[in-house]
């Protein structure tokens, strides 16, 4: 069974190569890539061979070393992302998953909303950047009738790099400025006039191709009565092959695509067996068809042969994949399009009824092998609203599992209004899909289909049905509920809650997602404990229902949680295990789970706090990157916070404000949140800089007029986006601070330090902690200072937090002053050290950064000479001569495995790599000219 999330890959490979074709090389010569040339068009009716000359091109330019990018259009490629998708993956195909292209993909996999001309700019750069020469080939392209893709192919055409060409195969001219382009001898086109067969061309494909033997006479009358035309020549070539005199046959043959039916039917079809023609006229209705679907649909057992014979003949059926077997040994075909399209107008005509009862059996079969957008095609061409309706009900489920919100979005898009008001499961699984993209401008029609669903109530059969609506209904509400808003009433998502979960007895996994928005309720409510044990209850009854995207959901969570109490190890421990027992079961069950890349993304944000940066932006990326961009944002909220940080403390500014605008992009509804960020990291780099401080003070301006008078209390969580409105609370904070307004912090930080203080969220107390030294710090108020400093000293050490002392110049001010009057702890020793190094290496060419002066490095030049014993400046005296390991033990009567200690101690503490850095080092701090200097700090 293939996963209903792939895509059709053989739209992405050239059709195998026809036996019974000739190599038209006279053609070929005029398909050539100059570098001055933007399209290669090959325009002409249908019949005239303009995809097999594209595979032979194809074929041509892999032998000279150009990478070909195919893609096979036709009806369902007129929505934009659908089109976005598989332009992507065929150049993603061509140039490798190293190509920069993944992230493109995942955006228009996420939302049908995306803007497809917008990434664009991405795609070219990423073909900028590989050294392969390629050429994408678009076949079928006049089937593409939507505005928006014909500009977006424009705009690679007119933007596209030298080592990149296009190349289209249309019936009908494209809407470009190809009289502009031909004019500046940027275009080389072939039309119908280029493809006609030759008199020598009509000759080589008759008598050797189709082994007619036919006597030139014969051949110049058929060819002027086809007029070339190389379908014309097949067909007719086809009728000739079953009469043995050939004149009768040639004269009838005329153009007009009457004549051309009439030719199919009585010289091609009614000579075929009766078995044949209706095997042939019956299978017309499938895109792609192999001999399992047929044999089902069709009720009968020998397909697999019919459809052997039908490819030696030559009967316009194309074996896909090359004609090699697919997955259970089977093989996929396709009629030509002309040839399907005559057939499948003739048995509408013929039996209409037939065929809407073929394609409802199509359906079903494609749905029952997990082909579920194909099994879609075929239940919108029943001609039966109401059973392509129970279609998607019944299968939206499966998407939803799959994470595939975008397209249940689309099929219920595809139905009548008349349709969608009398089937309430329709209305609920298009709210269910827009609410997942927890975004407010999808709120009122989320909320207008709600309401149909209530007025349609009655339509429903079954007790379970009824049932089901409410409680979709109810999950609706909640994802309403997480969508940003500082004035979410996480208590009403508790009551809702508990009132499902009443209704179902202890153990039932059916209480799963209940108690899992229970704890999501107080989480938001800052009750720690409570969504602790709640979201532990959960994840048993998921493992047992086999809802593995809801266990890793409630993983993040309780790793979220533990972070915010303070409890990193345990928070590191829930990650690891989680991942551990959840690949086994992803690997036993054949399931994908992109949310597998939450965890990462959890581990990473511990793994920064710790000082482990570069463990930490990899964790990150890989959880970004294994999400996808169709994962509830909040999760990759959480994972570009964290990753901006991290390059911030890198200095890589650039990077860090980039991260800052995907997610605008990503999660609009809280683009006024990741302006704070961007302005915090702008004035922490450049805090002199009038215009970043005006940007500053207009934020805080912007920010509090939102929320009202007061700022609120933030709790933890998705609901409502707490969690983010929780951080963009601390940056007004810091900012204000920054800014010399430390007074307007000082009423909301003491009430929320309360708050913290009371549930256990040790996490947050510490970063509060820290907010109220610098406070007290910047109204020269040092004595609370030191106090608040002390408090989050005591707090952190035992639980291993690092990071969180690397805020401000204020807070680097406040530590000196507290390292001057004594505190001589390894602990913060420690945290000085590690902020020192991101200091010193954190300038780089994508910095955006001014360097600026360390007032760490007096604190550790004295710190790191108190710490050196005599032995150990000996030592290091010995190495700056140049004198081996042996050299020194001799001369200290020391073992060399003693030396080898003393010098990893200096190494150590020096914080370097290896002598010369150890040599430099001691002399810029003067260890070199200090003699005794160890005796004189013991006396």
């Amino acid at each position: 069974m293939e996963p209903i999330s792939s895509l059709i890959l053989t739209k992405l490979r050239p059709p195998a190569p026809r036996s019974r074709t000739i190599w038209r090389d006279r053609l070929l010569q005029k398909l050539t890539l100059e570098p001055n040339v933007d399209l290669v068009l090959v325009c002409a009716p249908a019949g005239y061979g303009k995809t097999t000359l594209l595979v032979d091109w194809s074929r041509q330019l892999h032998q000279a070393g150009i990478t070909v990018s195919w893609y096979s259009l036709d009806e369902s490629d007129n929505h934009p992302i659908t089109f976005g998708i598989y332009l992507i993956a065929s150049l993603e195909q061509a140039l490798g998953k190293d190509s920069g292209l993944t992230p493109i993909h995942q955006v228009l996999r996420a939302s049908t909303e995306t803007d497809l001309l917008s990434l664009l700019p991405a795609v070219i750069n990423s073909l900028c950047d590989t050294n392969k020469h390629v050429a994408l080939v678009l076949d079928d392209y006049h089937l593409i009738r939507t505005p928006l893709i014909h500009q977006a192919v424009e705009f690679l055409i007119s933007h596209r790099p030298e080592n990149f060409h296009i190349a289209i195969g249309s019936r009908s001219n494209p809407t470009f400025p190809l009289a502009l382009w031909r004019a500046r001898g940027r275009l080389v086109e072939l039309r119908a006039s280029d493809l006609r067969f030759v008199d020598e061309e009509t000759k080589l494909f008759l008598n050797d191709s189709m082994q007619l033997d036919l006597p030139d006479e014969l051949i110049t009358r058929l060819a002027e009565q086809v007029e070339g035309w190389p379908a014309g020549l097949q067909l007719a070539a086809l009728s000739l092959a079953n009469h043995a005199s050939y004149d009768h046959t040639v004269l009838p043959f005329t153009g007009g695509h009457q004549q051309q039916a009439e030719f199919l039917l009585n010289e091609v079809i009614n000579h075929l067996p009766e078995e044949v023609q209706s095997f042939l006229l019956e299978t017309s209705i499938f895109e792609r068809m192999n001999a399992a679907v047929c044999d089902a649909i069709l009720g009968i057992e020998n397909s697999a042969n019919i459809l052997v014979q039908l490819e030696q003949a030559n009967l316009f059926i194309v074996a896909l994949d090359g004609g090699e077997s697919g997955e259970n040994g089977t093989t996929w075909y396709r009629y030509h399009h002309l040839f399907r399209d005559f057939l499948s107008t003739w048995l509408t005509i013929s039996q209409p009824t037939r065929a809407l009862d073929l394609h409802r059996a199509a359906a079903k079969w494609f749905a029952a092998h997990g082909l579920l957008y194909e099994g879609a095609y075929h239940a919108f061409r029943s001609g039966d609203w109401s059973f392509a309706a129970t279609f998607v009900e019944q299968h939206s489920f499966t998407l939803i599992i799959h994470s595939d919100i975008a397209t249940i979005n689309e099929w219920c898009s595809s139905f009548p209004e008349t349709v969608m008001s009398n089937h309430p499961l329709l209305c609920i699984f298009q709210a269910l899909a827009l609410a997942y993209r927890f975004q407010g401008k999808y709120r009122n029609l989320v909320e207008a289909r709600l309401h149909q669903a209530s007025l349609a109530m009655g339509n429903l059969v079954t007790p379970e049905e009824s049932t089901g609506v409410h409680e979709l209904t109810a999950v609706v509400h909640t994802f309403l509920a997480m969508i940003p808003n500082h004035q979410a009433d996480a208590n009403q998502q508790l009551v809702l809650s508990q009132s499902h979960l009443a209704g179902y007895p202890p153990g039932d996994s059916g209480r799963f997602p209940w108690l899992l928005i229970a704890g999501y309720a107080h989480q938001a409510l800052n009750c720690p404990e409570e969504a602790k044990r709640t979201i532990e209850e959960a994840l048993p009854l998921a493992l047992h229902s086999g809802l593995f995207f809801g266990m890793v959901e409630a993983t993040f969570h309780l790793a979220r949680l533990a972070f915010s109490q303070g409890r990193l190890t345990d928070s590191l421990d829930i990650c690891q295990n989680g991942q551990a027992e959840f690949t086994i079961l992803a690997n036993q069950s054949g399931l994908v789970l992109p949310a597998l890349g939450s965890l990462e993304v959890a581990k990473g944000c511990i793994l920064l706090e710790q000082d482990h940066l570069d463990e930490a932006e990899q964790h990150l990326r890989q959880g970004i990157d294994r999400m996808g961009l169709g994962m509830n944002p909040y999760y990759l909220m959480t994972a570009y916070f964290a990753l901006a940080r991290v390059y911030e403390i890198q200095g890589r500014l650039v990077d860090a404000i980039a991260c800052f605008e995907r997610l605008d992009t990503l999660w609009p509804d809280i683009q006024r949140i990741t302006q704070g960020f961007r302005v915090l990291a702008r004035l922490r780099s450049t805090p002199e800089e009038v215009g970043v401080q005006e940007a500053a003070r207009d934020w805080l301006n912007i920010y509090q007029a939102g929320l009202g008078d007061s700022l609120p209390i933030f709790g933890l969580g998705p609901v409502g986006a707490a969690e983010a409105y929780y951080q963009a609370n601390l940056n007004w904070m810091r900012l204000q601070i920054l800014l010399n307004q430390p007074q307007a912090v000082q009423a909301y930080l003491d009430s929320h330090l309360r708050l913290v203080q009371s549930k256990g969220l040790v996490g947050r107390e510490i970063e509060l902690t820290l907010i109220q030294a610098q406070m007290y710090h910047q109204q020269d108020q040092t004595g609370p200072a030191l106090m608040a400093l002390n408090q989050a000293v005591a707090l952190s050490r035992p639980r291993g937090f690092v990071r969180v002392f690397d805020q401000s110049a204020i807070l680097d001010d406040l530590i000196h002053i507290a390292v001057q009057q004594g505190d001589r702890s390894n602990y913060l020793r420690s945290v000085l050290s590690a902020i020192r190094r991101s200091r010193r290496s954190g300038i780089g060419e994508n910095s955006g950064c001014t360097p600026q002066r360390n007032v760490y490095e007096d604190i550790l030049e004295v710190e790191l000479v108190e710490r050196l014993s005599q032995r150990e400046i000996e030592v290091l005296r010995m190495i700056a001569t140049g004198a081996t390991n042996q050299e020194i033990a001799e001369r200290y009567v020391i073992t060399i495995g003693t030396v080898k200690s003393h010098i990893h101690h200096i190494f150590r503490k020096l914080n370097v790599c290896n002598r010369t850095e150890a040599v430099a080092q001691a002399r810029k701090l003067g260890l070199m000219q200090i003699e005794g200097i160890s005796k004189t700090i013991k006396a």
